[in-house]
């Protein structure tokens, strides 16, 4: 009975006001000896106190950039103290260099207050200038005010300092997030030429086409697209070659997009193409900073995207999409079958299976007897008509083509050609196709693997299935029609106003000469006139000491059937001579 009594008077002992209970009331604060120690502040503890949240000091201009923010739980602040005022470094955990921010500006804010406090005179409030000429880097630093701007340089990996006796902040350019290696583009391999490709980080991916393009014309601006994502995207583009309309012209439709995410640059090649219900790409893409600078070499503009290491390339044409860039290392002799092989591919992808289904099911009397029978034969055993057969087998390698795309590299050819031999052989025994059908099938597929574009390519390879269908229906005049259709859209479409078709609809026989071939270097006098370029002349210039950067531009002629005064060397040169000789061409452009 003495139990309960003896429990009360124990509760009653330990609810009494300062009692020495773990964490109480009667216990100090943790850290108050070392925080009151002589009056002084610890600028070490400060710090800690920063990280963890505790102990950082109202700063309007702070706590508004903290309720943007939502006071995310990776904000991390780091207070010091100088004197009587409060320094607090502000940034976002894994975005920034965490080493340039302690050598570039704590360790200097922390032997400004060391000194400070050995001189021993009134401490004196740091200006905000003083501050930015003491930090190392100063030219890395800029002044803000407004809430939003910290907001945005803290999520692109800036460091922020603010100051309880500051109006502004310094902004200070410590990103440092992990990215990629610059390594071989995998889309677009070469036997021969640089093996460096772009990657997602926006600002290596400029850096990579400035050391190629080593000229003050080379202009950079960037556009913050996407409500959500704020992206950013670089607009590259030379000076004096690019057409200003041209350059102006890509910054409204980028300005005019209006979505809450980019996250990459197909995002915004549907907003800015001309016919955005057209299935042939309108914008060229590449992940090699050689076909950058050479389309910008030719009045192109470039757009860069964060975050991915494709590049938009406009406006785009047909024949650019036709070409390759060993087509420019190799020798020029050999690319006119190159390009005809490519062109080949493309129409055999487009119109081998429609064929065999007009020619087997209307126009049989076009195919030679023999041939005929023994495709007849071979179809003997088949039990539905060619359109379906050809469908089928149409169908079959459309699917090994994409598990191609989307299984690893080393797994993916391997699937793809022991399936498709499988598959075919298979079919062939089981009496599902027939023999000619797998080689018309299999020669399509290799068809469409010689496009240099892989968009252009998947837009071949669907319009064939359309040609097949009109085929079945309306034998070879359905194909003739669909033809028709095709270079009707073709000849319509634009891309930045530029016709799709350029030099060859309309023709302009002084550009044949990056078309079906190319043209050795020393032929190419001027740039492709077609998009209006400032700059004509490309080779040729005369140079030397005491030179200007470069010469001045020389416009094109007024009268369209004069030539440039390189030209009539060349055309002027004896027949086989070949290149006409340097020296005889700088005294010709000296006279």
């Amino acid at each position: 009975m003495r139990w309960p009594a003896l429990i009360r008077q124990i509760q009653r002992r330990w609810s009494k006001p300062g009692s020495a209970s773990v964490g109480g009331a009667g216990s100090p604060p943790s850290g108050s000896r070392t925080a009151n120690r002589g009056g002084k502040t610890s600028s070490t503890l400060s710090q800690s106190q920063g990280e963890s949240g505790q102990g950082t000091p109202t700063i309007p201009l702070l706590e508004q950039t903290e309720g943007y923010l939502g006071r995310p739980e990776d904000l991390i602040k780091r207070t010091l103290v100088i004197g009587n005022q409060t320094i607090v470094v502000v940034f976002i955990d894994g975005l920034v260099d965490r080493s340039s921010i302690q050598d570039m500006i704590v360790s200097h804010l922390q032997s400004a207050s060391r000194r400070l406090r050995q001189t021993g005179k009134p401490p004196t409030p740091v200006t905000l200038s003083d501050t930015k000429n003491l930090l190392v880097g100063s030219d890395r630093l800029k002044q803000a005010g407004d809430p939003h701007v910290l907001t945005l340089a803290l999520l692109d990996g800036a460091t922020v300092i603010v100051s309880d006796q500051w109006e502004q902040a310094l902004i200070a350019s410590t990103e440092g997030w992990e990215k990629r290696d610059i390594s071989e583009p995998e889309t677009e391999t070469v036997l021969r030429g640089p093996r460096e490709g772009f990657t997602e980080n926006l600002r290596t991916n400029t850096a990579l086409v400035r050391r190629r393009l080593r000229t003050p014309d080379l202009m950079l601006e960037r556009i913050r697209v996407g409500t959500s994502t704020n992206t950013s995207i670089t607009l590259a583009w030379l000076r004096d070659v690019a057409r200003p309309e041209l350059v102006e012209e890509v910054k409204q439709r980028l300005r005019r997009v209006e979505m809450d995410a980019v996250l990459e640059s197909g995002y915004l090649e549907e907003w800015i193409v001309d016919d955005p219900f057209s299935p042939f790409p309108q914008v060229m893409h590449t992940e090699r900073p050689d076909r950058v600078t050479a389309s910008l070499l030719e009045g192109r503009v470039a757009i860069l995207t964060d975050g991915t290491p494709m590049a938009l390339i406009v406006p785009a044409t047909l024949n650019m999409l036709m070409q390759a860039a060993d087509d420019y290392y190799g020798n020029w002799v050999l690319s006119l079958p190159t390009r005809l092989v490519r062109y080949t591919g493309m129409a055999l992808t487009l119109l081998l299976p429609a064929l065999y289904v007009a020619l087997t099911a209307y126009q049989s009397e076009l195919i030679p007897t023999p041939l005929m029978l023994a495709i007849a034969q071979q179809r003997e055993a088949v039990p539905y008509p060619a359109i379906v057969e050809a469908l089928m087998m149409s169908v079959v390698f459309q699917i090994l083509i994409e598990a191609g795309v989307r299984l690893p590299r080393p797994v993916g050819s391997a699937v793809t050609i022991v399936g498709a031999i499988v598959i075919g052989q298979a079919a062939v025994a089981a009496g599902l196709v027939s023999a000619t059908m797998v080689i018309f099938a299999s020669l399509t597929a290799l068809g469409s693997f010689v496009i240099p574009a892989y968009n252009l390519s998947n837009a071949i390879r669907w319009l064939g299935l359309g040609m097949l269908l009109l085929a079945s229906l309306f034998g070879l005049t359905g194909i003739l029609l669909g033809l028709l259709g095709i270079i009707i859209h073709l000849t319509g479409l634009r891309s930045f106003g530029e016709p799709y078709l350029l030099p060859n609809a309309p023709m302009v026989w002084s550009e044949q000469r990056d078309t079906f071939w190319r043209a050795p270097w020393w032929m190419q006098v001027r740039r492709p006139l077609q998009l209006g370029v400032r700059d004509v002349r490309r080779v040729g210039r005369a140079g030397g000491v005491g030179d200007s950067f470069k010469a001045v531009p020389q416009q094109p002629p007024v009268d369209p059937t004069a030539r440039l005064e390189l030209e009539q060397v060349i055309a002027s040169a004896p027949a086989g001579s070949g290149r006409p000789n340097d020296n005889d061409t700088v005294k010709q452009q000296e006279s």
